[in-house]
This record gives C-alpha cells, sequence and structure tokens, in this order.
C-alpha cells in the first residue's frame, strides 16, 4: 500500500519538479517539511497540508492523504466532520489513540510469544 510521503513523491516526481519546486508551490522556505513527508518521517498530515497539496496536484485532499477518494469509505456526515479544520485536533487524538491501541496489542503478541 502506497504511503502519503510515496504518493506525494510520486506526484512531484510525475509533473517533473524538484523538492524546492514543490516547496515553492507551497509557499514554504525550506524543503525540510517536504522531505520529512517523502521521506516517511511524518506519517501523519494535517488536513490544510492536504488541502495545499491537492489544490497543487489537482487532485482530493483524501487522495493525498488515503489513496482514495474517501467519499468511497465514510458516509457524508463523517465526510464533513473529517473535513472540517475545527474537528483536526480531536482527529489527531483519535489516531494517536488508535496508534498506541496497536502498539499495546503488538507488545502484548509479542510478549505472550517469547
Amino acid at each position: 500500500m502506497e504511503t502519503i510521503g510515496e504518493r506525494v513523491k510520486r506526484l512531484r516526481e510525475k509533473r517533473g519538479w524538484t523538492q524546492a519546486q514543490l516547496t515553492a508551490r507551497m509557499g514554504a522556505n525550506s524543503t525540510t517539511t517536504l522531505s520529512r513527508i517523502e521521506n516517511g518521517v511524518t506519517k501523519e498530515m494535517r488536513i490544510p497540508m492536504a488541502q495545499k497539496l491537492a489544490e497543487i496536484f489537482d487532485v482530493t485532499p483524501e487522495y493525498i492523504m488515503y489513496g482514495e477518494n474517501i467519499n468511497n469509505l465514510y458516509t457524508e456526515e463523517v465526510y464533513r466532520f473529517i473535513m472540517n479544520p475545527k474537528n483536526v485536533e480531536l482527529i489527531d487524538i483519535f489516531v494517536k489513540e488508535q496508534i498506541l491501541k496497536e502498539l499495546k496489542e503488538n507488545y502484548k503478541k509479542k510478549k505472550e510469544g517469547d
């Protein structure tokens, strides 16, 4: 499954842009953020960044974040909640809780296997 960073890099390279060129289109001064996204260091992306990249690449923010149209994944009500910038902090908390839960489950399985 393609990661956010792999998707962004593929879209950038498809247009023949360097990281510096895409960074300039994003209105940023440094390629650090883009480099971290493309190299998988930044695993989570906030909606405003996804929206900015989507606009630049002429795709949907859902495509940047998930690799497909979010309308195919969620009901309209959930879609509106996810895409509302006011809910970013709440969504971040939920995602972090889910990651922590998965890490705990994996640790427990590993410990039981020892």
